[in-house]
């Protein structure tokens, strides 16, 4: 199943809950998601400077 297919099926699953509580569960759900995403970016870009400050040392460790 393709990308475009999963999100065509999520959002006809989605319009098709009708009490709110379980609406707020799968918004709050996707939202954490989100989260998790901006903090592994948020991460990543820290990897050069970490990765040239303490290279010999993780490399050492590494060994």
């Amino acid at each position: 199943m393709s990308v475009e297919e999963m999100k065509a099926l999520a959002i006809k699953q989605i319009e098709a809950i009708e009490r709110e509580d379980e609406l707020k569960e799968v918004l709050d759900y996707l939202s954490h998601l989100n989260e998790n995403d901006k903090q592994k970016a948020n991460l990543a870009s820290h990897y050069a400077a970490i990765k040239q400050e303490y290279g010999d040392v993780l490399k050492r460790l590494a060994e």
